[in-house]
């Protein structure tokens, strides 16, 4: 496992689950849509600008107040997996790289996903 992947997936619970719903934002509108889900872990598709406050309440929205449980979110669909894995470990370096954010519903946190510059 390569040091991003480890340190970003170390970081939080590795424990997730998830409901697919539409989460929508009140401030401005914008949903992200929760296109598949296993025990642990859903993946969602949101438009480009999501702020993270935005990204905050689509995760508790499509966590549904179940504990634990976690949102990996994208916004081009060819860069997430066509159904949610099992676990974290599930996902390739590309797809969590390419990922925009995560929610950890039981921290009640967003870890953003950025490109370093090198």
């Amino acid at each position: 496992m390569n040091d991003f992947r480890a340190v970003a997936l170390s970081a939080v619970t590795l424990l997730f689950c998830a409901s697919p719903v539409l989460a929508q934002s009140d401030d401005a509108g914008k949903t992200c849509e929760a296109t598949s889900s296993t025990e642990f872990i859903s993946i969602a598709l949101c438009p480009e600008g999501m702020t993270e406050e935005e990204l905050k309440v689509a995760g508790t929205e499509i966590c549904d107040n179940r504990l634990p449980c976690g949102v990996w979110f994208w916004t081009n669909p060819d860069d997430m997996p066509e159904e949610a894995p099992e676990n974290h470990d599930g996902l390739t370096q590309p797809q969590v790289t390419s990922a925009l954010a995560v929610w950890v519903g039981e921290k009640g946190m967003i870890i953003k996903i950025e490109k370093l510059e090198n």
